[in-house]
């Protein structure tokens, strides 16, 4: 499927029309799929107690999990199909293949794996300190890797889905 980009807009990120412009089933069953393996990837070193004994899953770490990962690889795919029509557009399409890291280095792919992961990570940040106040009375038993983990995975999930989704509509 092709998609078209108004000339007055081809090198505009805004928001609601990338999102309707590219937008589609295949964007949404991938973004499922990804969020659902890294849930359960997430869940495993998260709370291994609770998945291999008797321990209480925290639901909140399930609901990030998954809510997480699937927002952050569906922006990096839309972005990366609207970065993939505006280098169609002004012809910087390389004729010879590019190796998947250098790939992964340009197409402003870096920078809004960095906008994407800054945004998402601050989000799950507020919502991990809102809750262990809540739970805990204080911030003692701030659960350090999950901050942590809030801004580098969704960077890192974010730049690979961007490149995959990048080559995958240069190839078309």
């Amino acid at each position: 499927m092709e998609y078209e980009i108004k000339i007055s807009h081809k090198d505009r990120y805004t928001a609601h029309r990338v999102w309707l412009t590219y937008w589609g089933k295949d964007v949404f069953k991938r973004s499922l799929i990804l969020a659902l393996i890294i849930c359960g990837m997430l869940t495993l070193i998260n709370q291994p107690t609770a998945v291999f004994s008797s321990d209480k899953f925290v639901k909140l770490q399930l609901i990030l999990a998954f809510i997480t990962p699937f927002v952050v690889i569906t922006l990096s795919q839309l972005g990366a199909k609207h970065q993939a029509d505006i280098d169609r557009s002004k012809g910087r399409l390389s004729t010879n293949p590019e190796r998947f890291i250098t790939m992964v280095l340009k197409h402003n792919i870096p920078f809004r794996a960095l906008i994407i992961s800054m945004v998402i990570g601050s989000v799950s940040s507020v919502i991990i300190l809102t809750s262990t106040v809540i739970q805990t009375g204080g911030v003692e038993n701030m659960p350090w890797p999950q901050l942590v983990q809030s801004y580098v995975l969704p960077f890192i999930f974010g730049a690979f889905s961007q490149a995959l989704t990048y080559r995958r509509n240069i190839a078309k």
